[in-house]
């Protein structure tokens, strides 16, 4: 049978995809997919390169080769498919989220703009609230910078249920960090919820580092967290982070004036790909906490301390001792909390904390240029 009586449109992309059906002027072959799966796809070369920049460079640019034969193992061959018949002018239909994941990802490797567009405006127009988590990974996965601030908002009018659901406790690191990102400047009720949901999480995930943890833990807006809020969460994960640390932490809370707190929970890290430990122990602390941050930290603190002994006029041997006796209570306390009993007298150890008077903190103020409120 001839083939052109197969064609249903008289266009000029309805004739040539007739024709790449039966073969007809075909001048490349494309592989796809692994060598044990492969999918092969026939096709014109002009007709590719009409459509996509990185066809056109691949089969006429400087470096373009004669060969009949091009492979692409990396690609799927579904959201290639899909791509095959846009560029042929072949209506498509996109019926879910895992069809328009595939399609994006292939539009955006061969660089089809309109493909890509498709994908998104479909994607768009189907998140509700029970695929907003997995459109949020899609997102981010894809680099979806538009769909990823539409999810964000949506979760952001649920916030209170979205920290306490099943998919956040299941959701990736990455999910996970662009939830927090919108708790931070929420006030206290939500930071409470922000520590127990990485809490959930993270006892779901302990095969992860004590890095991703902290990095986690360094989204929450300590200035909106008590000391009882920050009791509750050591108290039901005692173990979630070291002894040192969570003194460091309750110290911090008690009296933020002079004790800082520690250097992971000043500013979120830059983003570093997810890593399981290679042992079923803890990971050496070096790993996570390097040195030469830390040692700018501790002496950021030291100097901080000397500077209120100063302007306080206390004696800087005295403010030590004082600082000493607050680690020894901070260590009882730890012991409390290990042991399982309830520090809610906490806030009375504030007592044993170096003071300083209202008038003492303004004079300080006044000194460093700041006016007291």
């Amino acid at each position: 049978m001839e083939w052109r009586s197969k064609i249903k449109y008289n266009t000029l992309a309805s004739k040539l995809n007739t024709a790449r059906k039966f073969d007809r002027f075909t001048d490349i072959y494309i592989v796809i997919g692994p060598f044990e799966h492969c999918v092969i796809f026939k096709a014109h070369r002009v007709v590719l390169a009409c459509g996509s920049s990185e066809f056109e460079s691949l089969f006429y640019g400087s470096e373009a080769s004669e060969q009949l034969v091009v492979t692409f193992p990396d690609v799927e061959a579904n959201g290639f498919r899909y791509l095959i018949n846009f560029l042929y002018d072949v209506p498509i239909n996109i019926r879910d989220m895992a069809t328009a994941h595939e399609v994006y990802k292939v539009a955006k490797k061969f660089e089809v703009a309109k493909l890509q567009l498709i994908c998104e405006n479909y994607i768009d127009s189907t998140v509700t609230d029970e695929s907003v988590f997995c459109a949020l990974q899609l997102a981010i996965d894809l680099n979806m910078n538009t769909l990823k601030d539409k999810c964000l908002k949506k979760i952001f009018l649920a916030l209170e249920n979205t920290l306490q659901s099943k998919d956040f406790h299941s959701a990736s690191q990455e999910v996970v960090e662009a939830i927090l990102s919108v708790c931070q400047h929420r006030k206290r009720n939500i930071q409470h919820l922000a520590l127990m949901a990485i809490g959930d999480w993270w006892s779901i995930h302990r095969a992860y580092t004590p890095y991703i943890v902290r990095r986690l833990l360094s989204y929450v807006n300590y200035q909106h967290v008590t000391v009882q809020y920050f009791n509750s969460f050591i108290t039901k994960y005692p173990r979630i982070l070291e002894r040192r640390e969570i003194t460091t932490m309750f110290k911090h809370l008690l009296e933020p004036l002079i004790f800082s707190l520690p250097y992971w929970c000043v500013k979120v890290p830059e983003w570093i790909p997810m890593k399981k430990s290679t042992s079923t122990g803890s990971t050496s602390s070096d790993e996570y906490y390097p040195s030469v941050e830390a040692g700018i930290q501790v002496k950021k603190s030291e100097s901080k301390l000397k500077e209120l002994c100063i302007l306080t006029g206390q004696d800087a041997d005295v403010s030590k001792e004082g600082d000493e006796s607050v680690f020894e209570r901070a260590d009882s306390t730890m012991d409390d909390i290990s042991s399982g009993r309830s520090v809610s007298n906490l806030t009375k150890d504030n007592t044993a904390l170096t003071k300083i008077d209202t008038e003492e903190v303004q004079e300080v103020d006044i000194v460093k240029g700041r006016k007291s409120y």
